[in-house]
Parts: C-alpha cells; structure tokens; sequence
C-alpha cells in the first residue's frame, strides 16, 4: 500500500511538471541570462577602463538582445510552469492522492510502534572509503554531494535509542553509547526536509547556507558513537540535530 501511495504521489508530481524540453528551454535562457548579465556589469562596472551603457550596446547590440529574449522566454515559461503546479496539484484528486499517502504513513508507524511525540531526524547517509582506518565519504555518480540526509523517528524504548523509518526499526541500547563525537568540516547535504528555511528560525544559529542547487551547506556534523559485539560503530548526524540527539541519550557533545 505503501509503495503503491508513493508511485501515486511521485505521477502526480510528474504531471505537475512541465515537459522536459521546456524545462531545459528555461533552464538554458535562464542561464543564459544570468551569465550574460554578470558579464555584462563586470565590464561596465569594474573594469580599470569601463564603458558606458552607451558604448557596450554600440559594441554589441546582438548581445543585449540575446539577454532580452532569453529573459523574456525563461520569465514566460517560469509563469506557466508555476501556474500548471498550482493548478495540478491545487485539485480534489491531488488532496485525495497526500491524504492517502499521509494515512499510510501513519498506519506504518503504528505498526513500528512509533509514538506520537518522536523526533523527526535527519541521519546521514554515505558511500565510503576506509583510508587510515577511518571511513571517508566518497560522492558516487552523479551525486551532488558525498552526503544524503534521510530522516527517522527517534525516541527512546526499553532502555533503547531507536531510529525507525517507513520499512525498519533499528534499536541501540543506551548502555553501549559512548559519546557524540564533533567534526569539524564542511559537507552538504543534497536536501531540506524541515518546515523552516535552514536560515530562519531555531536552525539560524547553525550558519547553514544554501547554494544555486538547492544543497544545504554546513561547517560541521557529529557522530553518535557506540561499542556493539566489541566494534565500533557510528551513527552520523547533521549539525542542526544535535540538540535532539544530546536530550535522547544524555550524552554531551566533545
């Protein structure tokens, strides 16, 4: 039922789409106008011998008219594009579609025995390398970046952390946590699955920036360590959810 939800929710986001090549057509005018601009007052503004408007129109006419109709077609297409979204995705059937999707979610987790009141958590998520022992995140394909953030339910059960999403259920005994180890270094992850913008509200305080893709970017994450069958293990979580993991465990950040 699930799976069958999802395949749902996924066609109706599709037809909420325009077709690709007009995607494409505005993505490339978009482009297109946004490097000719730049350009454009780099010559006009900051060169040591800067022209006038005058003087770079007479130099290059076609170029402004490139820029013009580029930015004409990709503002017509940007229209349309959000009005065909609004539209598709603004009916009963599109309502029907998340409210079923919502309900089996719920059901899922019922059957998880997740309660009410648990955590929604980004976890990372990584291909890696073991170099000197330690594992390094590698980006794969055509990846944007090294890092995925995947969310979970966390709350505590019989003396257990648990991290539960739609298909799992994965307990870890308080007794083997160990520690939340800081690292500092800058990763990205590829999306935002929070309500609030990564600047705005309580996530302001962590510095998060966003770049043209649309990837979160951030100066540090940490890793929940713990001992299990006498090996170490690591679950890796994003800077913006250390509070969540410090309250669950009672473990303090190095």
């Amino acid at each position: 039922m699930l799976e069958n939800a999802q395949e749902n929710t996924i066609d109706l986001i599709e037809t909420a789409k325009f077709p690709l090549p007009l995607r494409i057509i505005k993505t490339i005018c978009g482009a297109t106008s946004l490097i000719i601009i730049s350009a454009l007052i780099e010559v006009l503004l900051t060169e040591e011998d800067a022209m006038s408007f005058a003087e770079a129109y007479q130099n290059a006419p076609w170029l402004f008219w490139l820029t013009g109709v580029c930015a004409i077609i990709w503002a017509i297409l940007f229209f349309f594009s959000k009005k065909k979204e609004k539209e598709t995705l603004g009916t009963e059937e599109a309502d029907n579609t998340k409210r079923t999707l919502d309900s089996i979610i719920q059901s899922v987790y019922c059957e998880l025995d997740v309660p009410s009141d648990a955590k929604t958590v980004d976890i990372l998520g990584f291909t890696y390398k073991i170099k000197n022992g330690v594992p390094v995140a590698k980006e794969v394909g055509l990846n944007s970046t090294a890092f995925i953030n995947v969310e979970f339910k966390a709350f505590i059960e019989d003396a257990n952390l648990i991290l539960a999403d739609l298909e799992n259920k994965y307990a870890f005994p308080l007794s083997e946590l160990k520690s939340i180890k800081t690292v500092k270094k800058h990763i990205a992850i590829p999306d935002w699955n929070k309500d609030t913008a990564p600047n705005k509200g309580k996530y302001k305080q962590y510095k998060l920036t966003t770049d043209q893709y649309g990837c979160v970017h951030m100066k540090s994450y940490y890793i929940l360590e713990f001992v299990h069958n006498n090996e170490d293990w690591g679950i890796y979580f994003p800077n913006y959810e250390i509070s969540v993991f410090e309250s669950l465990t009672g473990l303090t950040k190095e």
